[in-house]
């Protein structure tokens, strides 16, 4: 049963309590989760329902602030209808959706801290899934997103949704915390290199593709203009780091 083996597996050696144990009978896990590799760390059921709006006496769907979690897990709709928009973090790095600060809309002890939730979104979502009884979906961490319940265009035409995810740590993570202090500042040096050798390439194609024409104008070789253009992209890089 889902109980027995994620007592097995991790409640107790992080000693946490089984909430509700009866129901775990009813499910099981995943496949893919019962990897060696993969250490569980717990389970969630969730429940929702159209909410009735009183001010414009109507039900709508419930929908989550777009936010990321600091574990990956994989949201399994046992009833009803759940729609989860996901932004890349690539894309959010990047400027490409643009989220407004706010305080986080639900409990769950895995989302992100800090700035990972929001109540805007400036940008259309990198992928929408509409997940239906059965379906499940892998959300990684880091991810952006946000998750509406039931259906947004007919609220009543789904009045119970009945979902349960299972979360795990990632092996980055698993990683990340076996390393001394002495080594968290050598990797974090080499991610810091990585990240700005990447901005400087982008830099440098954006500035190509605006200044097709300059070398000529300015009466550059290609050489000149290759340096001229570095030069550029650095300066514009070092402008732009926190």
């Amino acid at each position: 049963t889902l109980c027995a083996k994620l007592a097995d597996r991790s409640f107790q050696a992080c000693g946490e309590d089984v909430v509700l144990s009866s129901l775990c009978r009813v499910f099981s896990i995943p496949n893919v989760l019962l990897k060696s590799d993969i250490a569980l760390s717990s389970a969630n059921l969730w429940l929702g329902c159209p909410h009735f709006d009183h001010a414009n006496e109507v039900y709508r769907a419930t929908e989550s602030s777009p936010h990321y979690d600091l574990q990956h897990n994989i949201l399994c709709v046992v009833i009803g209808r759940k729609t989860v928009d996901l932004w890349s973090p690539l894309a959010v790095a990047e400027g490409k959706a643009s989220f407004s600060s706010g305080p986080i809309s639900t409990s769950s002890r895995h989302h992100g801290r800090s700035k990972n939730a929001a109540s805007d979104v400036e940008e259309a979502p990198t992928c929408t899934f509409v997940l239906n009884e059965g379906d499940a979906i892998f959300i990684p961490e880091g991810w952006w997103h946000r998750v509406t319940t039931g259906d947004a265009t007919n609220p009543t035409e789904v009045p119970l949704t009945m979902a349960i995810n299972f979360w795990w740590v990632s092996s980055f993570e698993v990683q990340r915390r076996r390393l001394r202090p002495e080594n968290l500042v050598y990797y974090t040096r080499r991610i810091l290199e990585t990240t700005a050798r990447k901005l400087l390439e982008r830099e440098l194609e954006e500035i190509r593709d605006k200044c097709k024409e300059l070398p000529e104008l300015l009466q550059l070789n290609q050489a000149d203009f290759e340096l001229l253009l570095t030069k550029v992209a650095q300066r514009h890089v070092q402008a732009t780091e926190v």
